[in-house]
């Protein structure tokens, strides 16, 4: 469960309002495009399209910049998406450098479900970026100019991940059969980047 100030925190975000209005997951308009595009992740392989509709869906998460660890059921079938594993998911990928928060998209939660079942890894997946205000993403620009201005950090809709005692090629390859969005390749960090932006590759 939440504690009240982190429930407070959010709900007081300014990078990220998540109240009704501004919940991808919960807006009546657009549900059918969110319903059509989760489906699309999960239908590389008919057991990811099963597990898709059949299972719950878990994440497990350590963000090595706080040291804080997570496991949540994110969706359950036939209710769809859990607002609250989805605020303290969004907090726990938090901008650890002010603390701003804003609601991820689902997409790309999913997008990490499904190269979870790929890799068949049970382990707390580390995420090295999930979201970065835009007041981060400046200084960072400032200091590496091949940080995108528009980053889909910023949106909440990327994450970058490694999953330690697996190589990061073969998390590579899992990513890019999924053809769900951006995929960079970080064999250096020893990571990947993904997003729910255009089919696309770098690295």
């Amino acid at each position: 469960m939440l504690t009240k100030g982190v429930i407070q925190l959010l709900n007081e975000s300014k990078e990220g309002s998540l109240d009704d209005t501004h919940t991808p997951c919960l807006k009546r308009r657009g549900f059918l495009k969110l319903a059509a595009c989760t489906l699309g992740v999960f239908a590389a392989t008919p057991t990811l399209a099963k597990a898709a509709v059949s299972k719950e869906r878990v994440l497990s998460l350590y963000n090595p910049n706080t040291g804080e660890t997570m496991r949540l059921v994110y969706w359950i079938p036939g209710e769809g998406y859990v607002r609250e594993s989805l605020k303290e998911l969004s907090w726990t990928l938090r901008d650890h450098r002010n603390d701003q928060v804003k609601l991820f998209d689902p997409h790309v939660l999913d997008q990490l479900f499904a190269i979870n079942l790929r890799m068949d890894y049970a382990k707390p997946v580390h995420v090295i970026c999930g979201y970065r205000s835009p007041q981060t993403n400046a200084m960072l620009r400032r200091q590496n100019r091949g940080v995108a201005k528009e980053s889909y950090h910023t949106k909440a809709k990327a994450l970058d991940i490694r999953m330690p005692g697996r190589n990061v090629s073969d998390l590579h390859r899992a990513a890019l059969s999924l053809q769900a969005g951006g995929v960079g390749y970080y064999p250096r960090g020893n990571f990947i980047h993904i997003d729910t932006g255009a089919v696309r590759r770098w690295g």
